[in-house]
């Protein structure tokens, strides 16, 4: 599964300086306080690192922002704004990248590696795992990973045409079996592909290939798609596979 690229991308996580200042007056803490706080996470500043970060002259790294989430009693997330990739979600989740590897069973450079490449190569068991991990489903995993414009389209080219030419581009972007992916897409065929040809009457021959087939609705199809392929278990560790 690709993801936005990640190329240049700085060693600081993303960080809200007003959000930070906001939760640590609410508490009522120092900087002195938080930073004191922080050592009990196994990490060590000075409380002018602390008031830097809230002045926004510099940025806590992704054990600072950790340890400084639980001093300040809220979650990283809070501290870092909506998160829109998988290393945000990660550090919202309060996972640091061993951790998370471990938990998926995969080899920490593999993780690091699809973090920073911004490609995820796990099988289906390991999607299962990391979207359990995260809080979120596969959709939400393709959402933040950038590839719904792409799933988008290919959906819709299997909805309206041959859905068994889709399927093992389907299958690889979402780390899906092929089986799996088989008989959704022809469910899906099978419900648009009426509906295209009924539009398709009523276009003019003379319109370009494009208003074609306009009739059936990307987004709809892609609706669609996840509501027949369903979601992952509860408890994805012990079922490893996505129930229908």
């Amino acid at each position: 599964m690709r993801v936005r690229s990640l190329r240049g991308i700085e060693a600081y996580p993303p960080f809200d300086p007003e959000a930070a200042g906001r939760q640590r007056r609410a508490l009522g803490l120092t900087f002195a306080r938080v930073a004191a706080a922080m050592v009990a996470f196994r990490v060590r500043v000075p409380p002018t690192d602390v008031a830097a970060w809230e002045a926004g002259t510099a940025r806590p790294g992704e054990d600072e922002l950790l340890a400084l989430a639980e001093a300040l009693w809220c979650s990283p997330a809070e501290l870092m704004g909506r998160p829109e990739t998988l290393r945000e979600y990660r550090l919202g989740a309060r996972l640091s990248a061993s951790e998370l590897a471990r938990r998926l069973g995969l080899p920490e450079p593999n993780y690091l590696r699809a973090e920073a490449e911004n490609r995820w190569r796990g099988d289906e068991r390991a999607s299962a795992l990391l979207v359990y991990e995260l809080g979120l489903d596969l959709r939400g995993l393709t959402e933040v990973a950038g590839a719904a414009p792409v799933l988008r389209e290919l959906l819709r080219d299997a909805a309206l045409g041959r859905w068994q030419a889709r399927v093992g581009k389907v299958g690889a972007l979402l780390a899906l079996r092929r089986n799996r992916v088989s008989s959704v897409l022809e469910v899906l065929n099978d419900e648009f592909a009426s509906r295209a040809t009924l539009s398709l009457s009523w276009v003019p021959r003379s319109d370009p290939p494009e208003r074609r087939g306009s009739g059936v609705d990307a987004q709809e199809v892609f609706d669609r798609f996840w509501a027949l392929l369903g979601h992952p278990t509860a408890h994805p560790a012990a079922a490893g596979v996505w129930r229908t």
